[in-house]
């Protein structure tokens, strides 16, 4: 279980930042995708 992990607030800033990058490019992937249905 991850509760039981402790993590340092450094790596807990690296996990979100992986999280917000991870988020950010399936967002740009689909916006290609919607852009490339409208031509």
């Amino acid at each position: 279980k991850l509760s039981n992990v402790r993590l340092t607030n450094k790596q807990k800033r690296a996990i979100i930042e992986d999280e917000a990058i991870d988020r950010e490019q399936t967002a740009i992937k689909k916006l290609k995708k919607i852009l490339k249905l409208s031509d």
